[in-house]
């Protein structure tokens, strides 16, 4: 699949055109493919038994080449081949899975291996994570005004891993649904980066000009494809993802990651030096304490996490708009880079159905552009 230009009846530029080649249409590119004349050039420079293949295509020299590939008729692909065999130099590993490994053994991953769920995870839903949503008289939006603004967090300064610095829950939901425009009121991004980028800055906007917009130009489209609308708790909570907040839900969905073997959330450890980076992490952010416990009859020291704040209700309306506005969104492929981490066996070796991979716990950020990824 090829990503292509902006579809212009998505004005929220959430689809894209996606190219795809029929399968039923002839051409020489596809019959060639067919041919399968990889085989033929893989014979040429087949290694020698025993010999590591990555590191003996890395020690052909242009004439080592262009002899094995003349000796079998095939000259004229010398010259794109050498220029692969240049870039592969370039690479610090032959495979993903090898990459992974050199990465974690010379300890660059500062934050440990990435944890993913499985089929049980996916199937069990948020509701297995964070428990069902919650209400307060009634509503589901004062329940997430509870979440934000009478929890133990709500007050307590916390910053984000893109540079916004002092943000609480209480002055986060304040932008959402009742913004006051007041010079410097809004967390912003650190150093000078007010005077130097204002534009870039977020701005205090009525709630009623969002709402105003989903029921004018959103809702339509959706009820078009056979979806429900969007309602007011969604759109809160999608706005609400969309700044600072972003980092404790994500936080929250994350702790899960850690589990024993037998796939129950790990709470307890011996000592904080073992607790891994993303359970650290929401301590950090306020979600709840890690609280050392002294050694009793028969019971060891350990730390044991205890959560102050979920935001259960919040992050439910936040699946659901993703959901809900799905079907306003075309198939591409995506990409996603992470820093200083490592990926579980699970991404390179398949399990007894075949699958490689795992599911995120949390809402990924994606781009459209390879390169910003990586």
């Amino acid at each position: 699949l090829k990503a292509g230009s902006t579809d212009s009846s998505d004005k929220f530029g959430t689809s894209r055109k996606v190219a795809l080649e029929s399968a039923t249409k002839w051409s020489v590119a596809g019959w060639v493919n067919s041919l399968v004349l990889t085989d033929v050039v893989a014979k040429a420079l087949k290694e020698p038994a025993g010999t590591d293949p990555f590191k003996y295509v890395l020690s052909f020299s242009l004439a080592d080449l262009t002899e094995k590939l003349e000796a079998e008729k095939l000259s004229g692909l010398v010259a794109p081949l050498w220029s692969a065999v240049e870039k592969l130099r370039g690479q610090a590993a032959a495979t993903g899975a090898a990459l992974n490994a050199k990465f974690a053994a010379e300890g660059d991953a500062f934050k440990g291996e990435m944890g993913f769920g499985g089929a049980k995870q996916f199937y069990g839903g948020l509701e297995a994570l964070v428990g069902a949503p919650l209400m307060v008289d009634g509503s589901l939006l004062k329940a997430m005004e509870e979440e934000h603004c009478n929890k133990k967090d709500a007050d307590l300064p916390f910053d984000t891993s893109n540079g916004i610095e002092g943000a609480t829950s209480r002055l986060e939901w304040d932008f959402v649904v009742a913004p006051v425009v007041e010079n410097g009121r809004y967390p912003e991004r650190g150093g000078d980066f007010r005077k130097d980028h204002p534009d870039w800055c977020r701005k205090a906007e009525p709630l009623s000009l969002y709402e105003a917009k989903m029921a004018r130009e959103v809702n339509p489209r959706l009820v078009k494809a056979g979806q429900a609308p969007l309602i007011m708790e969604e759109l809160v909570a999608g706005r609400m993802y969309t700044g600072p907040m972003y980092e404790k839900y994500n936080a929250v969905l994350r702790f899960n990651s850690a589990r024993d073997r037998n796939g129950a959330v790990l709470l307890e450890y011996a000592s904080m030096e073992e607790v891994p980076f993303l359970q650290k992490k929401c301590g950090w952010l306020h979600l709840g304490e890690w609280v050392a416990t002294a050694a009793g009859k028969g019971e060891p020291a350990a730390v044991r996490w205890t959560w102050n704040n979920q935001y259960s209700t919040t992050i439910h309306a936040i699946n659901s708009i993703i959901v809900k506005l799905s079907p306003l969104t075309k198939i591409t492929p995506l990409y996603r880079g992470w820093a200083g981490a490592t990926l579980p066996e699970g991404f390179f070796t398949p399990d007894a159905l075949g699958f490689r991979g795992g599911v995120e716990y949390g809402f990924s950020s994606t781009t459209t552009d390879r390169a910003q990824a990586v």
